[in-house]
């Protein structure tokens, strides 16, 4: 095996690294939003909560994900390495794949059936007309409605 070759390799298993670390924050993200449900589309894991915050808190990560990526000394702290825009996007892409797939077995309770056990969680709301327990989320749950 020449240098060039150990280093194509090692350069190949940073990239697969890097990809592999972008996709689990991705995902990770979706999860905290599914956690405390801010609108009835998210409901499934838990109870319709209507608290943006944690949302918020969500986009602010993947915002600052964003930029350790793009720039150079924070990537390099991180280990990690460049990754093309059309990569991120099919990462992105495959993360909200992911998610509505996520919702799918959740408010289908696709687990609770394949182990033909009760749900866990048979007092979540899976109804349109689902109401939030924050208490302060009238207000984004009429803005999301429109």
């Amino acid at each position: 095996e020449s240098a060039t070759e150990g280093y194509l390799i090692e350069r190949a298993l940073l990239t697969a690294q890097t990809a592999l670390t972008t996709f689990s924050m991705f995902v990770g993200l979706w999860l905290i939003v599914f956690v405390e449900p801010p609108t009835r589309f998210f409901v499934g894991g838990d109870k319709l909560s209507g608290d943006p915050r944690p949302t918020y808190m969500a986009a602010v990560l993947f915002a600052i994900y964003l930029l350790i990526i793009a720039v150079d000394p924070l990537r390099r702290f991180f280990e990690l390495m460049p990754l093309s825009a059309p990569t991120i996007a099919l990462i992105a892409a495959v993360s909200v794949v992911w998610m509505l797939l996520m919702r799918l077995v959740w408010r289908g309770r696709w687990m609770e059936r394949f182990l033909n056990i009760e749900p866990l969680r048979a007092d979540i709301d899976l109804s349109s007309s689902a109401e939030p327990e924050y208490k302060g989320a009238t207000v984004f749950l009429k803005a999301s409605a429109s």
